[in-house]
């Protein structure tokens, strides 16, 4: 089994232990090849160690920033693991710290995650200042496309461009594996919108739908929106 199996099926601590003895051979030894800062971030989080998510995610923008030599490798991975985690822990600049990630240079393909991210936070936290911030970078990034993919259908749905309704139609030719993943980005944002709203039945009942979708297809771990999707039930159960 890889590794990163272990994470998949919620073996966090598993994970994480062997990560903290075992990282320094993970160029050395094949069977290593899954003990990456970013699958240690993951596991951390699942873990709920979000103390160790922050220090492990400040290591890595400090290294970036620090660099000597070499091209830009900045993730927006890092900043929005961070944030979340500091949200979870109610410190005060998660937000902050979403935003400062805006310009990293590796992120999804649509460049969108983060300010989707971002309006999610506003919603929990009643942030209006944040949450207009996230729509006006969105709204910049959809700006003078004709032709947009299923990877800016999230943006699409939290902007007003789409319903729920054409948001699930829009990503439903998606191939297996990556459709599951892409429904729980899209039922996430629906049940942030249905909190948003007040309707908190309808939000846990989207939560729960999205924890149905990892029973069929566990790879839907590595997508942020569900990490969340687990973080939010639990506050309401």
């Amino acid at each position: 089994m890889s590794l990163f199996k272990l994470i998949t099926a919620k073996r966090f601590g598993e994970f994480c232990q062997i990560y903290e003895e075992n990282a320094a051979f993970c160029n050395q030894n094949p069977e290593f090849s899954d003990l990456l800062p970013k699958n240690y971030i993951l596991a951390l989080m699942g873990d709920k160690r979000y103390s160790r998510v922050i220090d492990v995610c400040c290591e890595e923008i400090f290294k970036n920033d620090n660099r000597i030599s070499g091209p830009d490798r900045s993730s927006a991975y890092n900043y929005i693991a961070c944030s979340i985690a500091k949200m979870e822990l109610n410190m005060p600049d998660a937000i902050d710290t979403l935003y400062k990630g805006r310009n990293a240079v590796y992120q999804d393909i649509s460049r969108t995650e983060l300010f989707c991210i971002m309006y999610y936070e506003a919603v929990m936290l009643n942030d209006e200042k944040a949450k207009k911030q996230s729509l006006d970078l969105l709204e910049a990034r959809l700006k003078n496309k004709k032709e947009l993919s299923y990877e800016f259908a999230s943006a699409q749905f939290i902007t007003g461009r789409y319903t729920k309704e054409q948001l699930m139609e829009r990503i439903s030719s998606i191939p297996p594996v990556l459709s599951e993943r892409y429904q729980a980005k899209a039922l996430f944002y629906i049940a942030v919108k249905e909190y948003e709203r007040g309707n908190i039945k309808e939000y846990m009942d989207l939560l729960y739908d999205i924890e149905n979708l990892y029973y069929r297809q566990p790879f839907i771990m590595i997508e942020w929106e569900y990490i969340l999707s687990v973080i939010c039930r639990d506050k309401e159960e």
